[in-house]
């Protein structure tokens, strides 16, 4: 009868021992929530960019796919001025374009007039950086794409842009700012482009 009760005591002890790794458990998912609310109160909720109406050619303009490397991809509108030239994992462009950046070509750096953006993770996104142009844009949408001024700032912190997100610039007015952005037309032009179609 001795044994039962060491069962029973051992039992009662596991009990016990997982009601506290749940006490515990449920202690640390609060403390992270009152952590994020917090983090989201100080922080103002960034606004979500809609693009206009057409603003992404590429799904209705023919283009030209030119290998960066073995495993990446640039994407240039046929009829427009754009260039690009590539050395090894660094890219200069001018005009309107895709990247797609694989692993194997991490980090990636496309420089353009203003901006030097550099690729953290395999990444699918824009840059509209012309030249001529005192505004640039670049919109994210898979990855993770660092930004940075490339000319004398009193502002010289880059952005870090992820999924669904865009920044723009502007070297006149010393201006970058990063926003949320509605990428679905571009999200459906690439799932054709994977898929082959």
């Amino acid at each position: 009868m001795k044994w039962k009760g060491s069962v029973l005591a051992i039992i009662i002890g596991v009990i016990a021992l997982a009601l506290m790794f749940v006490r515990i458990n449920n202690r640390i998912k609060e403390k992270i929530a009152r952590e994020e609310a917090a983090q989201k109160a100080t922080q103002p909720e960034m606004p979500v960019y809609s693009p206009p109406i057409d603003s992404f050619p590429y799904l209705y303009k023919s283009y030209d796919i030119i290998p960066a490397t073995r495993d990446s991809r640039i994407f240039l509108l046929k009829d427009s001025s754009s260039k690009v030239q590539i050395l090894k994992k660094q890219a200069e462009a001018d005009g309107d374009m895709v990247f797609m950046i694989g692993q194997q070509d991490i980090p990636f750096v496309v420089n353009t007039r203003i901006l030097q953006l550099t690729v953290l993770k395999p990444s699918v996104f824009r840059v509209e950086a012309f030249h001529k142009d005192n505004g640039e844009k670049v919109d994210v949408l898979e990855g993770m794409v660092r930004a940075a001024k490339r000319y004398k700032s009193q502002f010289p912190e880059p952005d870090t842009v992820r999924n669904s997100e865009m920044v723009m610039i502007n070297d006149q007015i010393d201006l970058m700012e990063k926003e949320k952005e509605d990428l679905t037309d571009f999200a459906r032009w690439w799932s054709t482009i994977k898929s082959g179609k």
